[in-house]
């Protein structure tokens, strides 16, 4: 049978697979299968997983999930005694029927939510990196053993967040040192230390004396802004004026530059046009010569041979 383990210290479940126990509370190991040969010797270390035993609850429903391992001690209580007795959560169960106030049902409502069990370590390492909560402890032995001797009403959470936020930045966790023999105290140094809430003030309004130099003239300060204003409108309207009268330059020298084209277009079509009238006179002269020509040559050849025709 799986060993008892006793809650030395309040441990408030944040998270899923967290399991939220009180002190003096008794919960039982949940041993793995390859260790259940020899159930009654294993202990909390031996099952632990960075720091967190998985551990269930004797009342019912059974609730099974992760705690601290420094939050628990092995406990020499049987089964069956502490069933007989209802622990602090079934006390709490039985007392469920009074009224309660918002903020009670919101922690209930955590509570039942976080309570489902997972079969993996809370702190397990994911592809970004190690996880780390605000509700991990990290508290060093000796702290928790003070807080052990008091009546343990300091939030744990609020220390667990410190510490959290350290390894958050990528500290690595540091061994809880073996505690250290302490002088004595009395019981007003266990309680916690608060500090008082900054106080709000009522606003005064700054003095005006210019004399001082400690006032603001608003009336000056908002001139001056206006007077900056106007100027880097003035500056911005000459620039664009500037930018205007370049593009109306640019636009009447490429006018000019179109003009001008047209009219070199124009000359170089006349040309073409005479030189194509030059080139129709010039054939029809060839033309015109060469029957010329040929009407000069023709006329004695043909006068020839009539002659010669006429005497045979």
């Amino acid at each position: 049978m799986a060993p008892l383990y006793k809650v030395r210290y309040t441990f408030r479940a944040e998270d899923e697979g967290e399991l939220a126990v009180s002190k003096g509370d008794l919960v039982k190991l949940v041993i793995p299968s390859r260790l259940s040969a020899a159930a009654d010797e294993v202990t909390a270390e031996e099952v632990s997983k960075d720091g967190w035993t998985l551990v269930e609850t004797l009342a019912q429903p059974v609730r099974k999930g992760y705690v601290p391992t420094n939050y628990i001690v092995r406990s020499e209580e049987n089964a069956a005694t502490a069933r007989e007795s209802p622990s602090r959560n079934e006390r709490n169960t039985l007392s469920a029927a009074r009224p309660r106030t918002a903020g009670s049902d919101r922690g209930e409502n955590l509570t039942s939510r976080m309570g489902s069990p997972r079969e993996s370590s809370p702190t397990e390492s994911s592809r970004v990196g190690p996880i780390r909560r605000l509700s991990d402890p990290r508290l060093p032995q000796h702290l928790l053993e003070t807080l052990e001797a008091s009546d343990a009403t300091i939030d744990l959470g609020a220390a667990a967040g410190r510490y959290g936020s350290q390894h958050a930045a990528g500290m690595q966790p540091q061994a809880a040192p073996s505690p250290a023999p302490a002088a004595p105290r009395n019981a007003s140094s266990y309680e916690p230390q608060y500090q008082q809430p900054h106080q709000l003030q009522p606003y005064q309004p700054p003095p005006t004396d210019a004399g001082t130099g400690a006032g603001v003239d608003l009336t000056q300060l908002f001139a001056d802004h206006d007077a900056w204003h106007d100027k880097v409108i003035r500056e911005r309207e000459d620039e664009f004026a500037a930018f205007e009268n370049s593009l109306d330059h640019v636009s009447s020298a490429l006018g000019q530059v179109q003009e001008k084209n047209q009219n070199v277009i124009s000359k170089v079509l006349s040309v073409e046009a005479q030189v194509e009238a030059l080139k129709n006179q010039l054939k029809q002269q060839i033309q015109a010569d060469r029957k010329s020509l040929s009407e000069r040559f023709s006329s004695p050849y043909e006068s020839q041979n009539g002659d010669g025709i006429a005497g045979f």
